[in-house]
């Protein structure tokens, strides 16, 4: 391995899905749908998996 290398083993990561949009990702079908990754921050994150939350909370109400 090069000095840029990873030191803790395993693959490197270059894109993760938020917690919040995992429902989707549950959703896709083999070779028919395609991924596109976006940047978002930790904050957007956060507001993201509120949203969900807020939006199952008040439909469980319903």
């Amino acid at each position: 391995m090069g000095p840029d290398s990873n030191t803790s083993g395993g693959f490197a990561v270059i894109a993760t899905v938020a917690s919040a949009s995992l429902w989707k990702v549950g959703q896709l079908r083999p070779g028919r749908d395609t991924v596109t990754f976006r940047e978002i921050d930790l904050d957007q994150a956060a507001a993201l998996t509120a949203h969900v939350n807020q939006l199952l909370h008040v439909r469980a109400l319903s």
